[in-house]
């Protein structure tokens, strides 16, 4: 009987050391909520410049989002999937990396749209702005309902219950 009892309590502890832990994917659910919620920031101030029509900054504003959005991409590379499951991680790569496409090309023609139309767009200039923001909507929808699809399924299969706060800047 007392050999068994060490081998119990060595079984008992290796059980319980192993695997990763809740905080371990609290920690990493809001590390990539983080970077998303950075990108997305300073999408909606590029966007709101768009729609202002100031391009006073603009191309810096759309370069600082490319350099952000490599940064991110390449963070996101380093720590790798987490417990070996990458869906949540990839996803998030491809939403950022479909904003890194639309920063070094979508948004350069908008911005040169908008500037050589500044007097007033011509009903071929609206036609072109509005086919390439549909193009944009209909990709990052589908992007980022796949984003949110991956991260429910880690936070239910890690049961971490979000709060809202993760998401405050």
């Amino acid at each position: 009987m007392r050999g068994i009892i060490p081998f119990i309590l060595l079984f008992l502890l290796l059980i319980t050391g192993c695997g990763v832990t809740k905080k371990e994917a609290i920690a990493y659910d809001s590390r990539l909520i983080h970077m998303q919620n950075k990108i997305t920031r300073e999408l909606v101030i590029l966007g709101s410049l768009l729609r202002s029509g100031n391009f006073t900054g603009i191309e810096d504003r759309r370069a600082a989002l490319s350099k952000s959005v490599d940064l991110a991409l390449e963070e996101l590379k380093s720590i790798g999937p987490f417990d070996s499951d990458s869906r949540y991680r990839d996803a998030l790569v491809s939403l950022l990396t479909f904003y890194a496409t639309i920063a070094n090309t979508e948004y350069l023609e908008v911005i040169a749209i908008l500037k050589q139309s500044s007097e007033g767009a011509s009903d071929q200039d609206l036609k072109k702005l509005n086919e390439i923001s549909e193009r944009i909507l209909k990709s990052e929808r589908e992007l980022y309902e796949e984003l949110a699809d991956a991260q429910k399924v880690f936070e239910d299969k890690y049961r971490i219950i979000q709060t809202g706060a993760e998401n405050l800047p």
